[in-house]
């Protein structure tokens, strides 16, 4: 089954690729790494990126990236530059060429902090947190406190199955950033981890005040996985308020079926088939209803739908096997 909350990946300070939350200033180095390298302020490092951050605003990554590496070959020795270069390589999809930007950046200014948050953001997307937990750590020593090194230290932790390290790193990034649901959110996933059920989900009743559609859908979706089923509708009517969509639809259709009301979730799962044909789990699972309900023929015409737009996917799969025991 596809899911349909967002993409929690590492924490970016400058509008950080595939980050659900960028920062809302990517122009700078924020004043807390600011003072921790205070030889910064003194290498002339402002001259000329005016042009750089003006496209880093704006989204012009080809253009930032084009205007930072000619200040590299101007000022090699320029570890702002090749930070604000990172970070263009990195939304341009040059993972590999931000990686290497980012550790010049701190090989020539080792406490530039939104270096280390970056790296290490950048290396845990790629799935390297061996490498990347290490240098984190390093980061911390300088500045305990950084929410976004915590964050990324979480992230390590889980993805390298240190589920108990994983609970003490999110409450402390929490602590240092209580606002920020991206943190909360790991937050309740690393206590569903540990079987901490009853504090995750105390967790997720805060998250679901929110009015963030994605919030919403992604709480929405541990509250199922924790058979709450109550409050995965309600957070799922809060999101379709917001947002009326086909993967919601179907979500809480799942929520509904869970709950063994299965008449009201085959009408959402035709309601995503109505806002969108083309979703597949929005067929997949009004077909596995009908045949639940031995509806072969109507059963049949679904789940060929959702197999021929599923195609090689997870559902397209799997609405196959279906068919082939329908």
């Amino acid at each position: 089954m596809r899911t349909w909350g967002v993409v929690l990946p590492a924490f970016l300070l400058a509008l950080g690729c595939g980050s659900s939350k960028p920062a809302e200033s990517p122009t700078t180095p924020s004043e807390e790494a600011a003072g921790s390298e205070p030889d910064l302020a003194d290498d002339g490092s402002s001259e000329g990126f005016g042009p750089g951050v003006d496209a880093i605003s704006a989204g012009d990554f080809e253009k930032a990236r084009g205007v930072f590496a000619g200040i590299v070959a101007d000022q090699p020795s320029n570890a702002k530059a090749h930070f604000y270069l990172g970070v263009a390589q990195q939304n341009l999809g040059q993972a590999d060429a931000a990686i290497a930007s980012y550790e010049k950046a701190l090989e020539l200014s080792p406490g530039l902090t939104e270096a280390s948050v970056n790296l290490t953001a950048a290396l845990l997307d790629a799935g390297d947190a061996s490498r990347a937990a290490p240098l984190i750590e390093k980061a911390l020593a300088r500045d305990p406190k950084h929410p976004g090194l915590l964050y990324n230290r979480a992230l390590a932790a889980s993805m390298l199955g240190k589920t108990t390290e994983a609970v003490k790193a999110y409450r402390e990034a929490s602590a240092a950033d209580p606002g920020n649901a991206e943190i909360r959110y790991g937050y309740a996933e690393s206590l569903v981890a540990a079987g901490s059920n009853s504090e995750a989900k105390t967790v997720l009743a805060e998250l679901t005040r929110s009015d963030d559609v994605a919030v919403l859908a992604s709480s929405a979706r541990l509250l199922g996985r924790l058979e709450e089923f109550d409050a995965c509708i309600q957070a799922l009517d809060k999101a379709l308020g917001r947002e009326a969509s086909a993967e919601l639809f179907v979500a809480r259709g799942l929520c509904k079926h869970g709950k063994k009301d299965d008449a009201a979730a085959f009408e959402d799962f035709q309601k995503g088939i109505q806002k969108d044909a083309r979703y597949a789990p929005a067929h997949y699972y009004a077909g596995m209803d009908l045949k639940a309900r031995g509806k072969k023929a109507d059963a049949k015409k679904a789940l060929s739908k959702a197999a021929e737009l599923g195609g090689d996917s997870g559902i397209g799969k799997a609405a196959q096997r279906a068919l082939d025991n329908l």
